[in-house]
């Protein structure tokens, strides 16, 4: 018994580090204690989200249309409409004429539309700008037909217009060749002078290359009994001046010109 005491006290003495026994009972207490308190401890969520390395998606938005218009706004289309706001008001009568037409489709350009399509489509819009004005109007032809030269003086004689202006496309060997040019008869008298330089300030003060007015006696001009001009609108060889008269608003532009130039003639006499 002496002896166990003994060992005991020499145990106690030195620690029970070394001794397999005291080791096992300390690391029992200790394991009941931190399992208790573990137990106590509060829980979280330790869960693992998972990162997705892609980029979010998201729902595309509805594209423009290319011409954004507010809901609120008070724009027209001018591609439709006559734009004669602050033309003045004209008194009386002219006769509008497309040149070719049906069968012959006038001059070949350097691709696109062919003469007598782009200057039925001047001369439909010139005829609207200037009754928008007021004035009465008289067209030769308003679709794809032929009127003969004879037919188109008949048409000018029998209604006696104040005015009559025929609209064409030129074209020349020359491709470089541009511009606006504007007829008249050899022998014209006055009050077609005056016609034609109305339509060549017109032109200018928009902006148009104009190459002067000329003489010369197509029958449309000479065998008129009124005052009676021919337009050149430019040149279908040439390519900046083809793509122009291909294109809506460039036609639109020479014919609100064109009709500036009737309304300021009017306004002159």
């Amino acid at each position: 018994m002496e002896r166990f005491l003994k060992l005991g006290s020499k145990v106690f003495s030195r620690g029970l580090g070394k001794y397999r026994i005291g080791s096992c009972v300390i690391f029992g207490i200790f394991s009941v204690i931190f399992i208790f308190s573990v137990g106590c401890m509060p829980q979280y969520n330790t869960r693992r989200t998972k990162v997705s390395l892609e980029p979010p998606r998201y729902r595309p938005l509805d594209p423009l249309p290319r011409t954004y218009v507010p809901s609120n706004s008070t724009r027209t289309n001018s591609a439709t409409r006559p734009t004669n706001g602050s033309l003045p008001k004209i008194t009386g009568s002219i006769v509008v004429d497309a040149g070719h037409g049906g069968d012959d489709p006038g001059a070949s350009g350097r691709g696109g539309l062919p003469e007598k399509q782009i200057v039925l489509m001047i001369a439909n819009r010139l005829a609207d700008e200037l009754r928008a004005c007021g004035a009465r109007v008289v067209q030769t032809r308003r679709d794809d037909r032929y009127v003969s030269l004879d037919g188109r003086v008949a048409i000018s004689n029998r209604y006696r217009p104040n005015l009559f202006v025929s609209i064409h496309a030129d074209a020349a060997e020359n491709q470089l060749a541009t511009g606006t040019t504007i007829y008249v008869e050899r022998n014209a008298t006055l009050k077609t002078l005056r016609f034609a330089q109305s339509i060549n300030r017109a032109l200018k003060g928009a902006g148009f290359e104009c190459r002067g007015i000329r003489r010369q006696d197509f029958r449309v001009l000479k065998d008129n009994n009124y005052p009676a001009i021919l337009i050149e609108c430019g040149y279908l060889t040439n390519d900046q001046e083809a793509a122009q008269l291909n294109s809506s608003w460039y036609r639109n532009k020479i014919a609100r010109t064109i009709a500036r130039g009737i309304a300021e003639y009017f306004g002159s006499r």
